[in-house]
């Protein structure tokens, strides 16, 4: 071996080590600007877990001679975690959600209802110089070759740095996990201040991915989804929690409206400005003369509010929509006893029906609504519509009317000869709130003096303001205001044609709203906020009532939210049912006040208390140590029930004992 080939095969130089160098300040870099956008620190708690991670693909990159192979695996990398930050501070922006992995099934639904508010400039122009910079940097640098023989001193040299650095990720990796507070002192401190469970379990992703970062957040949830303990469950706990101690609360209001047809109407984005008797006098007659529940709280999406009321729960450690795993681990076979559905079908009612005007591979509803109990699931493509929707969901606002789905499938919403229970989500007002060629005739009403006779009434409603001198958001209300009218008129035609078959008075309206108006921020400016009072419970307080006309009006302004529903209705209906399978309360009974909202996207509340993670509690008013005390109690007992109904969604128990149905 000459000595040039000598200098060629034998020299490790930095040229070596640039390229992993520059991945690991890079993706750091990237780490810091996401937390920036976030709100969160600039480093998470457990960096160096972080760090570790990061360290096992720059060593891989080290390890290869070939500089393209090189840029090409960084750059991959790179971008994936930028495409993932950028999820993560839209999502946070408009829901306090962040990305996992499990929702890639949902990648259509999302594209579709995707809007150009939505996008974060400044953090793509971020992620944009850093990904340029890294690809100029590396470009300029590619002619720097690096080469060394196979079977060489260089190559073992190699060989070895990456060995030796494989083996400090993997052995910090570890030793980062096991360094981790595991504080069980308390039952309190095993949920909210043990970071191992936390990073088991990922239950708060927010609080997980402040504390770890994003390396280790993904990573775990990887595992998760690809190694579940769904197949090692301890039946005898499940059956135990089903059977010990049912819980079943009568009081004054149980049965009174026993043998009721029943009528769900989630509505979409639903806000109270919408509810008033210049332009929706149908919905403003309803509220006004139901049950109502004035302090409604609900932050969450559609398909979570739709399973808070049809199943009173929400498995948060598996998922109806979720394909990663196939059909092994799928709950789609799954016997829901306890679901709405099912229990008023034990009941005697004699038909279940779901109504959507969307895809039924929206949320893949098709499917999963079968299994929540409907014996029918209705959707777009069932509906004799003339003018329907065009795509998944309708771009360019260009909805379906509610009106219109409410009219086409009135003999199937309420049979007259049958014992009914009919679930309707709406969808018109679903956003973005541009101009609908379906909505014209709302316009003229809005355009020839509703608009201004609205604004006169909304001065008198001290929870939100006319957006004055902004013609954008004007319009954003205009179009929006037209598409609840349509949902009046809709609800208007159904309660004729209830009164006109004689099935009104024996007929139970549950109105709700799923969530607040969140695109283009008009919720924030309806109620004069910033974006930085996400934390402010008030952004979500939307309406909901129980209407039927034997009813006296009643005004709750107890704080209320999604899981008080369903109990509350079984209550109503004399159906007897085991708390023990429900998240929250019926508003009727003594333990209502331990109502507390977690929301699936985010955030845990009441009316007044906002709090991330049980233990950092943000409220605008002036709060008592009591209170603060009972908020994280409350906390507390959600999260333990939330792990018992995990076992119960995860065993599939009433199918594989189908005698402890009797317990609930």
């Amino acid at each position: 071996m000459n000595k040039e080939e000598l200098n060629t095969t034998n020299k490790l130089t930095f040229n070596n080590f640039f390229y992993p160098l520059l991945f690991l300040v890079s993706t750091i870099i990237i780490e810091i600007g996401t937390n920036i956008a976030l709100g969160f620190n600039l480093f998470p708690t457990y960096f160096l877990l972080d760090f570790f991670i990061m360290l096992l693909f720059a060593s891989v990159l080290f390890l290869t001679s070939n500089k393209i192979a090189q840029l090409v695996l960084t750059i991959i990398i790179l971008v994936v975690q930028s495409m993932i930050s950028y999820v993560n501070v839209t999502l946070y922006s408009i829901y306090g959600d962040l990305f996992s992995f499990d929702m890639l099934v949902l990648g259509a639904e999302a594209f579709s209802v995707f809007d150009p508010s939505f996008i974060k400039w400044g953090f793509l122009a971020f992620l944009l110089i850093v990904l340029a910079t890294v690809i100029t940097i590396m470009s300029v640098f590619l002619k720097h070759k690096i080469s060394y023989k196979l079977k060489s001193k260089t190559a073992l040299i190699v060989l070895s740095i990456f060995l030796g650095s494989q083996t400090a990720g993997i052995g910090g990796y570890f030793i980062q996990l096991a360094c981790l507070n595991d504080n069980n002192n308390t039952v309190y401190a095993e949920y909210f201040e043990n970071d191992k469970k936390l990073y088991d379990q990922l239950f708060i992703k927010s609080e997980a991915l402040k504390r770890f970062g994003s390396y280790p957040f993904y990573f775990q949830n990887l595992i998760n989804l690809t190694f579940n303990a769904f197949n090692d469950i301890n039946y005898e706990e499940v059956k135990s929690y089903v059977t010990t101690n049912p819980v079943y609360e009568t009081n004054e209001k149980t049965g009174i409206l026993k043998d009721n047809n029943l009528i769900v109407i989630m509505c979409e984005s639903l806000e109270w400005f919408a509810v008033n008797p210049i332009l929706t006098p149908t919905l403003d007659d309803i509220f006004n003369n139901g049950i109502t529940l004035t302090n409604y709280i609900s932050k969450s999406k559609t398909n979570y509010s739709e399973m808070d009321v049809i199943l009173g729960s929400v498995p948060s450690d598996n998922s109806f929509t979720n394909s990663w795993h196939g059909s092994n681990s799928s709950l789609l076979d799954n016997n829901l006893a306890f679901s709405l559905p099912n229990k008023l079908k034990n009941a005697g009612y004699e038909t279940t029906k779901f109504f959507h005007d969307n895809s039924g591979s929206f949320y893949g509803r098709e499917k999963t609504h079968k299994t929540f109990g409907f014996d029918e699931v209705i959707t777009l493509e069932d509906m004799n519509i003339e003018d329907k929707a065009e795509g998944l969901i309708g771009h360019n606002s260009n909805y379906t009317k509610d009106s219109d789905m409410i009219k086409s499938c009135i003999n199937q919403i309420a049979p007259t000869n049958q014992k009914f229970f009919s679930f309707l989500t709406t969808i018109t007002s679903h956003g973005p709130y541009n101009e609908s060629k379906k909505l014209t005739e709302y316009y003229k009403i809005l355009d020839n003096g509703g608009l201004e006779e609205f604004k006169t009434w909304l001065a008198n409603y001290a929870d939100f303001v006319y957006p004055e001198d902004d013609e954008i958001y004007e319009t954003y209300l205009r179009n929006y205001l037209a598409t609840i009218m349509d949902l009046d008129r809709g609800v208007e035609y159904l309660l004729n044609y209830l009164s006109e078959n004689n099935i009104l008075d024996n007929t139970t309206l549950v109105i709700f709203s799923d969530h607040n108006a969140y695109y283009q921020d008009l919720s924030y400016k309806m109620r004069n906020m910033e974006k930085s009072e996400y934390d402010n419970p008030q952004l979500y307080k939307v309406p909901a009532t129980i209407f039927n006309s034997t009813l006296e009006p009643e005004l709750i302004s107890d704080f209320t939210n999604p899981y008080n529903l369903l109990p509350t209705i079984l209550d109503l209906l004399g159906v007897k049912y085991n708390n023990n399978m429900y998240m929250g309360y019926s508003i009727f009974n003594n333990n209502f006040s331990d109502s507390i909202f977690v929301s699936q996207i985010g955030g845990i509340m009441t009316d007044k208390i906002y709090s991330e993670n049980n233990v950092d509690l943000i409220s605008k008013f002036e709060i008592s140590n009591e209170d603060a005390q009972k908020f994280k109690e409350n906390t507390l007992k959600f999260y333990i029930k939330q792990e018992k109904m995990n076992l119960v969604y995860n065993s599939n128990i009433f199918e594989k004992y189908p005698e402890l149905i009797e317990y609930i």
